[in-house]
């Protein structure tokens, strides 16, 4: 991913791997403060739950495109995560006015801090 998108065509954005469509995005992992997109929970055509690392996906057509179904984790494996007070979002409240970059910063300008709180006071993993 090149330029900043919203972060509300993310949330419910087919996954497509080599393809052929995986899944949907059907929700944002964030870290504690929401301040990082961390990775993305898909669910997937099998209807299992999987977690996509923001950095080993890109955003292209409208749909994401994880590097390899490798990447494609179960989300059993996320203690560290959840440990870390990793957040996941599945409201698309708000979302549509923060944009993230493509390290996965979220980008809240223009006066979105309250937004950002917002958010941030969402889901936490678990």
């Amino acid at each position: 991913m090149s330029a900043s998108i919203s972060l509300s065509q993310v949330l419910g954005a087919p996954v497509h791997v080599d393809g052929v469509r995986v899944g949907e995005v059907t929700a944002l992992v964030g870290d504690a403060s929401f301040e990082r997109v961390v990775g993305l929970e898909v669910v997937g055509v099998d209807f299992r739950r999987r977690f996509v690392p923001w950095v080993a996906a890109s955003f292209a057509d409208g749909g994401v495109r994880p590097t390899s179904a490798l990447v494609l984790f179960e989300m059993s494996e996320l203690d560290d995560y959840r440990r870390l007070g990793a957040r996941v979002v599945q409201d698309q409240a708000g979302l549509d006015r923060l944009r993230v970059a493509p390290d996965g910063r979220i980008l809240h300008g223009n006066g979105h801090k309250a937004v950002l709180a917002e958010v941030a006071s969402g889901t936490h993993m678990g």
